[in-house]
């Protein structure tokens, strides 16, 4: 004998069939919508990290160099006597840096684009002390980790050759002395004998080896 069980349907079951659906279609849209706007910010992200390219300096190079530098200066009113602004080689900077032994200079890319660039030369060759120079960037290019990517191509090459490292800034360029304390550059009371630049007024000092 087969026992039949009461069924018993809500008086509102249409409404809960609805209100069901609704919540599924809720949540199916957003899980979408997550993973859709999750897989693009990847894929920016991942093109913008490929697009960046650090490499030696080539001839071709030397002007955008020299604009960026002078535009860099200008903009802080550093267009004066004293700093690199007045270099004279400074539109020639491959020329330069290739005939130095131990010294290089490179730029950095964005989307094949040259914004900004670093040099390493001989300071005291006696006592193995390279100068970290000419860290220069555009308004394009800062806060998007050149400068850092820069200072450690600079940084593991000079460790090969040198046992020092020094620099030359200005204690108002708070963004850059940030970035050599965070490279553990150590300020100094007062340039090395042989500094260049005299209208500098914070020398930093750090130890490779």
């Amino acid at each position: 004998m087969q026992v039949k069980l009461p069924i018993t349907v809500p008086k509102d079951y249409d409404a809960f069939l609805l209100r069901t659906a609704i919540y599924y279609i809720k949540y199916f849209l957003l899980e979408f919508t997550y993973k859709h706007r999750y897989h693009s910010f990847n894929e920016i992200t991942n093109k913008g990290e490929k697009s960046m390219n650090i490499r030696e300096i080539e001839p071709k190079d030397n002007p955008v160099i020299e604009a960026i530098i002078k535009n860099s200066l200008e903009s802080v009113g550093l267009n004066i006597e004293g700093t690199a602004y007045f270099d004279p080689h400074l539109g020639k900077l491959s020329e330069f840096y290739n005939q130095l032994s131990h010294s290089k200079y490179w730029v950095a890319e964005i989307d094949n684009k040259v914004v900004g660039g670093i040099g390493i030369a001989v300071f005291d060759e006696g006592k193995e002390i390279c100068e970290l120079q000419k860290l220069y960037l555009s308004p394009e290019a800062q806060g998007k980790g050149c400068a850092i990517k820069l200072m450690e191509t600079a940084i593991n090459f000079a460790e090969k050759h040198y046992q020092y490292c020094y620099l030359e800034t200005r204690h108002d360029l708070k963004a850059a002395s940030s970035l050599y304390k965070k490279f553990e550059f150590d300020l100094l009371q007062e340039p090395l004998n042989g500094s260049e630049h005299s209208a500098m007024d914070a020398w930093y000092l750090k130890k490779l080896k």
